[in-house]
């Protein structure tokens, strides 16, 4: 059973910020999940030939490497290890935390090092002018230091960091004026943050039948873990409907490692409300 969740909910259109709880029967209700592979119980592979990066079927991982002071950071990123990771194989005081559904969840992590990274998916079937809604728990795995086994948070709330996006097909990572971004989510706009398991959702409108999602994340510093947990991801047509001029698809990026050297993101419209920590 699914546990209830919390969502923050960034409207991009009309730049309107509202803050939602659904339960999971409420985010069920919305339809279909359009997403292949939507809880990663379907399998996966290793991409690009890369053992360290694991990858669930239907999904494509992207990374940054060697990429100078993101973020205003302290260091280069590095390349992150992927993992689709089995709960047979969890200690019993994580296998009740990072599971939201099935056995598998995904695990994008790096010790030491920056990370920035995003998982993408291509999504056909779509109707040009509908709006869709993107929903992605993710667990803020971000250690900044161990007191007898317990995980300390980042004091910085701007560490880490999280946003979701929707493109053309062909959209390069990153390419900022063809992905249409949330903004970014940190604990300045989320509470709690590190350490938990918000939701997060994005709504966009479909501007050709198929389409890029994209599930990004980020931590600016060389901490003991920069990690992050996604399982049990979504994507639901909703009934509001309007007419737009379907977009050609952009140029095809060539492969999954992000060279240094892009230009950063644009901050967020404003900031989200805060959300209520859950029970658990």
């Amino acid at each position: 059973m699914k546990k209830g969740i919390q969502v923050a909910l960034l409207l991009v259109t009309g730049l309107t910020l509202v803050t939602l709880v659904l339960s999971p029967d409420q985010v069920g209700a919305q339809g279909q999940n359009l997403l292949t592979n939507p809880g990663f119980e379907e399998g996966h592979y290793n991409q690009d030939g890369i053992a360290e990066i694991t990858v669930p079927n239907g999904w494509r991982m992207h990374w940054s490497n060697r990429e100078s002071k993101i973020f205003d950071g302290y260091a280069e990123t590095a390349r992150p290890e992927t993992v689709v990771w089995n709960i047979a194989g969890a200690p019993d005081h994580e296998a009740g935390v990072f599971w939201k559904d099935g056995i598998y969840t995904v695990k994008i992590f790096k010790g030491w090092a920056p990370l920035w990274a995003a998982m993408s998916q291509d999504v056909g079937g779509l109707e040009v002018g509908r709006r869709y809604r993107l929903v992605a728990p993710i667990f803020i795995d971000i250690v900044a230091d161990y007191d007898s086994g317990k995980k300390i948070p980042p004091s910085d709330n701007r560490h880490g960091r999280v946003r979701l996006g929707a493109s053309p097909v062909g959209a390069g990572w990153r390419d900022e004026a063809s992905i249409g971004y949330s903004g970014w989510w940190t604990a300045d706009t989320v509470n709690p943050f590190y350490q938990a398991y918000p939701t997060f959702v994005h709504e966009f409108t479909a501007t050709a039948p198929e389409m890029t999602v994209w599930i990004e994340m980020a931590s600016n510093y060389p901490h003991p873990n920069n990690g992050f947990f996604i399982d049990t991801v979504g994507l639901y047509a909703l009934d509001e409907q309007g007419t737009v001029a379907q977009q050609p698809a952009a140029v095809a990026e060539s492969g999954g490692d992000q060279p240094a050297g892009n230009t950063q993101p644009t901050a967020p419209a404003a900031a989200v409300p805060t959300a209520t920590p859950r029970a658990d």
